[in-house]
């Protein structure tokens, strides 16, 4: 009977450092996910950015709240919101496509995520 006790006690001490270790680990990836994800916004806000001085001219001299004003001016007119929505609608329509091609076994029924 003390043997078995104190095997399941050596078990139970193994499981709770192993799980101290997943948890740790579990931290760490978290961590990971926050900072790609933050890397991930800053650098499409560069991409943007770089687009945006590309268009306009001595953006070095321009103030944020005059490309702010300019922005607002470009965006108000019922043309530019009409292809704004055009363009979001195509790229909804394409995106949904591919998450359909990627759920989709080949005989057509869809994966489970296991």
């Amino acid at each position: 009977m003390a043997k078995n006790y104190l095997d399941i006690q050596r078990k139970l001490e193994q499981t709770e450092a192993r799980l101290l270790r997943m948890a740790e680990q579990r931290k760490a990836l978290e961590a990971m996910k926050k900072q790609l994800a933050e890397e991930s916004v800053l650098e499409r806000l560069r991409s943007r950015g770089e687009l945006l001085e590309k268009h306009l001219r001595e953006p070095m001299l321009l103030t944020n709240e005059d490309i702010d004003t300019l922005l607002g001016l470009l965006f108000c007119s019922d043309s530019t919101q009409q292809r704004l929505e055009e363009m979001i609608a195509a790229r909804k329509a394409s995106t949904a496509e591919t998450w359909d091609a990627d759920d989709a076994d080949p005989e057509g029924a869809e994966t489970s995520d296991l």
